[in-house]
């Protein structure tokens, strides 16, 4: 199952049960409108066993947007677009030159002209979901790490978190595996970045510092 629409399935759940924000309206001309009303129900009820989502195919990109009416009946237009991890394969390898099926090529195209060529002029965040206890899996013979590093190459040459962005966020999934909560949790995060991630976090700080996101 995906760590990463588990995620994004709590945050919509909990936008539609009216405990945060007063009401959820759906957007049902958005591309992803079908996928964002399965995900906005997946947690609703905390008495009922679910099954959990599975991760998103590389060429799929979910837009999903709708309204969220706050205390104060404002209206707050929203849009989350769900990414295929496996994009970050695709970024590296394209960043290293090396040849990408029609299938990535078609999906970097996607995702590139999505949030470059005709991206909307919203305020935006950015979060880049990783897998506690995933530094060692290898893609193509590569870590996650050097993927990461190749991506980040990527995203900076197409100017992605130039202007328009507020904030950029570390994600991290299936943390049940660190046997800490709270301050502790955070802190052991801290030092598993650093020991497995640092270039990566260190080059998204430089960005946010040259961009004042």
């Amino acid at each position: 199952a995906s760590g990463k629409t588990c995620a994004l399935g709590a945050t919509l759940s909990i936008a539609n049960t009216g405990r945060v924000a007063k009401g959820m309206i759906k957007d049902n001309n958005c591309q992803g409108y079908g996928y964002m009303q399965h995900l906005s129900e997946m947690f609703r009820d905390e008495e009922r066993v679910g099954l959990l989502p599975e991760g998103t195919a590389t060429t799929a990109t979910y837009t999903m947007s709708f309204d969220l009416i706050d205390r104060k009946d404002r209206l707050h237009p929203i849009t989350c677009i769900d990414l295929a991890g496996e994009l970050v394969e695709c970024m590296s390898r394209s960043d290293a030159r090396q040849p990408l099926s029609a299938m990535q090529e078609q999906a970097l195209a996607t995702i590139t002209d999505l949030l470059v060529a005709n991206r909307s002029k919203n305020r935006k965040i950015h979060i880049f979901v990783l897998e506690y206890g995933g530094e060692n899996r290898l893609y193509g013979g590569l870590s996650q790490s050097t993927l990461l590093d190749g991506a980040l190459r990527y995203i900076e040459s197409t100017g992605i978190f130039t202007r328009d962005t507020d904030a950029i966020y570390l994600m991290f999934t299936k943390v049940d595996r660190a046997q800490a909560t709270g301050s502790e949790l955070i802190e052991t995060l801290r030092r598993y970045t650093d020991r497995h991630y640092s270039g990566f976090y260190n080059g998204l700080t430089r960005i946010c510092k040259e961009n004042e996101i």
